[in-house]
């Protein structure tokens, strides 16, 4: 399905990323719970002063369909880590940044992705589900705050978590400022005020 979708899309644009929100599952005991959203949602940055003060990836209702060889999908301004479907040669523009750890990392691979011409597209069906949390850990109810997987069972708010944060922090933040340009950021000061415009979001006036 997903080679299905990825061909049709190829149709509108040559370089294209299939990605968009995957519904969540996770395992009680035997039983495998999976989400099932009523509605479709695509995916966009936003401005977040007061959690992440950065661009983050956030929700909007899904608009404007797009309809090849009988096929519907959403065009998307932003990318899902959780679900990333395309050809292997998007890594050599798009390789991780080794410096960003779960903080920024899919609002940097946004711009770099759709400021280097990529298009990002979602299918209109659920094709996939992804690991986002376990019964028992990686979220806690207490101070509702997210456990990324690779810290464990810390404490929240660890030593080790506020240092990673605060560099990812700042790094996101240089990017999108475009004080860091090239393979880890848009290749141009150009390219990065278009991936502004697109998503309407005024870099330099919500991170300064």
């Amino acid at each position: 399905k997903l080679i299905s979708y990825y061909n049709s899309a190829k149709t509108i644009n040559n370089k294209v990323i299939l990605s968009g929100y995957a519904p969540s599952w996770y395992r009680d005991g035997n039983e495998i719970i999976k989400e099932n959203p009523d509605s479709l949602y695509s995916i966009t940055l936003v401005n977040d002063n007061k959690i992440a003060h950065q661009p983050i990836v956030s929700f909007v209702k899904s608009e404007n369909p797009i309809k090849v060889n009988n096929l519907i999908f959403y065009e998307q301004k932003a990318i899902s880590y959780h679900f990333i479907f395309s050809e292997i040669n998007i890594l050599k523009d798009l390789l991780p940044d080794p410096l960003i750890i779960y903080n920024g990392d899919e609002a940097t691979i946004s711009l770099r992705a759709i400021s280097r011409g990529y298009k990002v597209y979602m299918p209109s069906e659920i094709i996939l589900w992804h690991l986002n949390k376990t019964k028992d850990n990686f979220y806690s109810k207490q101070d509702r705050h997210w456990q990324p997987m690779f810290l464990g069972k810390q404490e929240p708010r660890s030593i080790r978590e506020t240092r990673i944060t605060q560099d990812s922090y700042q790094r996101v933040k240089d990017i999108f400022l475009g004080n860091i340009l090239g393979y880890y950021g848009a290749e141009t000061k150009e390219s990065l005020e278009e991936y502004s415009r697109y998503v309407g979001i005024d870099f330099k006036e919500s991170l300064i």
